[in-house]
């Protein structure tokens, strides 16, 4: 079972966040593959140096892990031209889990995001639950007309827009 989980480990992306204050303003956002987990779970060895420094303790920096047993992800053009595929659904009952999402979206064209839930209306069976959108090219979740969504675990990295957007901001218990 141990060499097992070292050899998830090892195949695993993980993103870094939370720099020093002083440097709020610039990304030292870093994405490491990860080498190894110590025995207790509380040490992660990754392959690459870590370029920033990250403050744990008072300020708890964020780690997150991207990697995921299904991947969806457009083709590299879809990074320079900020057209990639996107998820419209107006069935009440999507429900998506452990999946990753890269380049997905059409940036600055309303209704094209990655994952989008549109007037779905209440919809309490619907879920998104640890789902990874990462360099997407607009937003990560949106939720629009539809009430009663559960979103649990999810990860975003290098987004434009907001990561989670409420379109109308009328939607409920989300």
């Amino acid at each position: 079972a141990a060499a097992a989980a070292a050899a998830a480990a090892a195949a695993a992306a993980a993103a870094a966040t939370a720099a020093a204050a002083a440097d709020e303003l610039v990304n030292q956002n870093e994405v490491l593959t990860v080498a190894a987990v110590s025995a207790d779970g509380l040490t992660i060895t990754t392959r690459e140096t870590i370029q920033f420094i990250h403050y744990g303790g008072e300020y708890q920096a964020e780690v997150a892990l991207l990697t995921r047993r299904i991947l969806f992800t457009s083709d590299a053009t879809s990074a320079s031209t900020g057209i990639g595929p996107h998820t419209t659904s107006r069935s009440p009952d999507m429900r998506i889990t452990g999946a990753a999402f890269e380049r997905w979206g059409a940036r600055n064209r309303p209704g094209r995001y990655s994952i989008h839930y549109h007037l779905a209306g209440n919809a309490p069976n619907a879920y998104i639950k640890n789902v990874a959108v990462y360099n997407s090219n607009w937003r990560c979740i949106t939720i629009h007309g539809t009430n009663d969504v559960t979103l649990f675990g999810n990860v975003g990295l290098n987004v434009p827009g907001h990561c989670y957007y409420l379109e109308d901001g009328v939607e409920e218990r989300n």
